[in-house]
Formats: structure tokens, C-alpha cells, sequence
């Protein structure tokens, strides 16, 4: 489907690109955890026969090969020494080399096993994901998430309430490895659906109390990952993150502001991974899942019809220039939120086979400004609110999309 008329919003890649979405700020925290997940880099980086790394099941010798390798890497990624930057070059490169088998692409369940009970009953991973250094624990943490077994799951949303915002991040990072790690039908996690469900209930969780913007952020980005899961039966885990993720977005849009930016970039993102993926497989997702994207694009269009209510962006010639300014400034950030909610509603109606006749125009509206054009905007929000949301098969209640 092309951009529609005006769209301003970027196109992002579904995986890639962890540092977009305004994460820049916290590039300082994940500059010690960033590796390179090209396959070939990471067999360049490891020390283990990748014939084990597939192994099913290893042999002793297998089990005493590995348990060697994490053995003599441990010590670094423990860290310790009075230079601090060669305690955090140390660390980053252990935490590398323990990662980098974790990253071949033909990983067996019983290496990931026997790899986690080495980490967490061997080497106390656990301590480490807890350490005082916010270094130690966001490399453990990163560790943690690339195994992908069930058993590091509870080291890693333990660390979800961390009163540091950077470990808090860093678990948050954690769980989007994990998800990213179980979703390929091709990889092989040791990890069962029900666990991943789980996870996905915890970020809800914290979602519901966290404060920091970049870390919801993060953890917005983590249950983006989490939808995406395309493995045979497991439209639990899809259904339970995409309906986490809309909860949190517009929970996180009712008492948005404009200057609260990274929360209306999470809510601009997402949408925007949803217009593309609606048009592509909409009508193969399910029909609670189209609700939840159907409910966030209403919420999407009530705050923006909240902010023309209280008359936030009115054109009032007694405005003095910098107030003009500033209006005109919070219009055009509004704009594509706007945009991508109208293309997400006529996106649902087609993935529900609902093609009516009656053209959705909000944008359009919106774009141009007027105090007449708003009127116009608004009034054809309380449309679709009347002829499509309210009815079947959404069947909203009206009072979600009142606005002031």
C-alpha cells in the first residue's frame, strides 16, 4: 500500500533498528551490550565447534567442552580492577564471547539448556543480573536474553522493577532478544509458549507503573517483537502482546502531553508497524487482535480531537507569535498520528471484509488548520465513532472516544 497524502512518518523495520524511535539518549547504556547479530561475525567471535552448538543431544565431552568455555569467560564478565575502562572493555567482550553461539543460527534446545544451568547453578548469573554495577547487570542481562531458555525468564523480568532506569531498560532489551530468539520457525528455543505468555503478562505489569518514557518505550518495542511470533500454534503469545501493547499505548496517550515525545514516537511507531502488517495479513489475523489495533487507532484520534477541544491548536489572531508558533509545531507532530489512524480504521474494515461506501476523511481536515476544518475533523470523528466503532463486530462503548 503507498503513503497516504501528507504522511510524514518514517518506514521502520519490523527487527532491525533498535536505536530509532528516540533512543538515541540512552545509547550510552546499550553501547556495552551491542553486538553484531550477522551469523558470520558471531562464528568468527566463538571459541566452541559449532557442531556442538547444534548438538541434539551433547555428548559428555560436549557438556565438558562448553562447560570449559563459559568457565574461563566468566571471570571477565564479572568484571573487577581499579581501570574502568578496561573493566568495561573486559566485560563487553566476555559478554560477547558468550553470546556469540547463542547467535549461530542452528542453536539445539539441549545446548541451550545445559548452557542456562551452567550460567545460572555454575556461575550464579542470577547475582549478576542483580549486580550494584549497572555494567555487570546489563551484560548479564543481555546474556540472559539471548539463551533463551525458560530458565532465565525469571532473571531477567525480575530485573523489570529495578529502581535504575538503565538495568530497567536493559531487562527490557532482554525480553525483546528473547522474543526475537523464539520467533524464527527455523530457530530452536528451549523455552514453552505458556513461559512466553508469562513474559508478556510481567512487561504489562510494569507497563502499568513505569514512569521512565524510554524504558516503556523499550518495552513497548519488546511486545512489537513478541506480536510478530509466527511459530505453529502460538497465537497466544501473538494475541496476548498485541493486546498489552495497544492497553499500554493508549493508556499512555490519555494523559500524553505534547511535549511528552517519546511516548506519541511509541505510539507513531507501533502504528505505523501496524499499517503495514493490517494491509499485508490483516485478514489472517484474529478478529480480537483486529479489534485492539482498531481500538488504539480511536484512542490515536481522541487525543488528537482532546487536544482541538481544549483549543490547544486554535488559530486565534491574538496569539502572540511564539504561542502561534508552538501551535503550529504541536499540529504538524499530531499530523501523522492522525494520518496513520485513518489508514489503520480503513486498513481493519478491509481485513474485515467491511468495504462501505462512505469515505473516512480525518487528516485531511486536520492538515489544513482552519478553526472551520477542525470543526469538520472532529465532526467526522464522531462518525466513525457512530457508524463503525460502536457497531459490529467492535462494538465499542461510546464513552472511550469522548473527548473534551
Amino acid at each position: 500500500m503507498g503513503k497516504s497524502k501528507g504522511t510524514r512518518v518514517n518506514k521502520r523495520s519490523r527487527i532491525g533498528g533498535r536505536l530509532a524511535w528516540g533512543m538515541a539518549l540512552v545509547a550510552a547504556w546499550i553501547a556495552p551490550v551491542a553486538v553484531s547479530l550477522c551469523p558470520t561475525t558471531a562464528i568468527a567471535q566463538v571459541g566452541l565447534n559449532p557442531a556442538i552448538v547444534s548438538a541434539s543431544p551433547l555428548s559428555a565431552q560436549d557438556k565438558a567442552d562448553v562447560a570449559k568455555y563459559v568457565k574461563d569467560l566468566m571471570p571477565d564478565l564479572r568484571g573487577g580492577g581499579a581501570d574502568p575502562a578496561k573493566e568495561a572493555a573486559a566485560v563487553k567482550k566476555a559478554r560477547t564471547e558468550l553470546t556469540a553461539p547463542l547467535l549461530m543460527k542452528a542453536v539445539s534446545v539441549p545446548f541451550r539448556q545445559e548452557y542456562s544451568r551452567l550460567l545460572i547453578q555454575d556461575e550464579k548469573l542470577a547475582d549478576l543480573c542483580k549486580d550494584k554495577k549497572d555494567l555487570i547487570a546489563i551484560n548479564a542481562l543481555r546474556l540472559a536474553g539471548e539463551t533463551a531458555a525458560s530458565e532465565m525468564i525469571a532473571l531477567i523480568t525480575g530485573q523489570l522493577g529495578d529502581q535504575r532506569t538503565s538495568v530497567r531498560y536493559a531487562a527490557g532489551y532482554a525480553t525483546q532478544r528473547l522474543f526475537e530468539q523464539c520467533a524464527p520457525v527455523e530457530r530452536s528455543p528451549a523455552v514453552t509458549m505458556d513461559s512466553l505468555v508469562e513474559v508478556v503478562a510481567k512487561i504489562s505489569a510494569r507497563l502499568s507503573v513505569e514512569k521512565e518514557p524510554l524504558v516503556f518505550d523499550m518495552l513497548v518495542r519488546s511486545l512489537f517483537s513478541a506480536s510478530l511470533y509466527e511459530r505453529p500454534k502460538s497465537e497466544g503469545v501473538r494475541s496476548a502482546a498485541i493486546k498489552a501493547m495497544c492497553g499500554a499505548l493508549s493508556a499512555g496517550l490519555k494523559n500524553a502531553k505534547f511535549s511528552d515525545k517519546t511516548v506519541l514516537s511509541s505510539v507513531v511507531g507501533i502504528a505505523s508497524e501496524f499499517r503495514t502488517i493490517m494491509a499485508a495479513r490483516g485478514p489472517q489475523w484474529a478478529a480480537d487482535d483486529r479489534k485492539e489495533v482498531m481500538g488504539l487507532a480511536g484512542d490515536m484520534v481522541t487525543w488528537v480531537a482532546n487536544r482541538v477541544a481544549a483549543k490547544e491548536l486554535e488559530n486565534n489572531p491574538n496569539d502572540a507569535a511564539a504561542a502561534a508558533t508552538q501551535k503550529k509545531e504541536d499540529r504538524k507532530a499530531a499530523l501523522p498520528i492522525v494520518r496513520l489512524a485513518e489508514v489503520l480504521i480503513q486498513e481493519t474494515l478491509k481485513a474485515e471484509g467491511i468495504v462501505g461506501n462512505k469515505q473516512i476523511i480525518l487528516a485531511d481536515h486536520f492538515e489544513k488548520g482552519t478553526n472551520a476544518d477542525d470543526a469538520r475533523f472532529t465532526g467526522a470523528f464522531d462518525a466513525v465513532v457512530e457508524d463503525i466503532l460502536v457497531k459490529k463486530p467492535f462494538e465499542f462503548k461510546s464513552e472511550r472516544f469522548k473527548y473534551k
